[in-house]
């Protein structure tokens, strides 16, 4: 990890050191941003379209977050429009995104976090480059742990990819 005065960088690597075995594998972090959820927007990248992934509960605060492999467009984090919600009850999600391009069209992704009254002046940037391909967003820290934060989650494959095997990685014995 790298941390300077603007910016925190983080690269990964990894090795399957097992000596017969293959390693299916996907990793995600999960940065949160301390902010007031119902007046956050969170903008992403317009290189591409995004995808919805539908959960089997349709991402209610009790869904099992297994995706049903069916998608929907998603055009509510392409504007300046906030979270929404209100203090004390802001809008929850539990969700997550794919883009329809791939990594040719689109190497790199950002998304912003800001305050829409500063015009994305002042605005976290997220990078996550082509090894990355999903986002998933969560904004129920208030009812959780009576924290407002907004976690933008740059992910390596699909949520349940051991299953779904969409964007699985799987290292071979030795292979980095």
């Amino acid at each position: 990890a790298l941390l300077r005065r603007t910016e925190f960088s983080v690269q990964l690597q990894f090795e399957n050191r097992m000596e017969n075995s293959p390693l299916p594998f996907s990793v995600g972090w999960h940065p949160y941003f301390l902010s007031p959820v119902y007046r956050t927007a969170v903008k992403f990248d317009d290189c591409t379209q995004w995808n919805h992934i539908i959960w089997q509960n349709n991402s209610n605060i009790n869904s099992s977050l297994i995706p049903t492999g069916k998608t929907d467009v998603w055009t509510n984090f392409t504007t300046s429009k906030p979270i929404g919600g209100t203090s004390t009850n802001p809008t929850y999600f539990d969700d997550e995104f794919k883009p329809v391009k791939d990594e040719r069209v689109c190497p790199a992704f950002r998304s912003l976090i800001y305050d829409p009254a500063d015009n994305e002046n002042g605005a976290i940037v997220l990078w996550q480059d082509s090894a990355f391909r999903f986002v998933h967003v969560y904004t129920g820290g208030r009812s959780r742990w009576g924290v407002d934060a907004v976690a933008v989650e740059p992910q390596s494959a699909m949520t349940n990819c051991f299953n779904n095997h969409d964007e699985l990685v799987v290292l071979s014995a030795g292979q980095r």
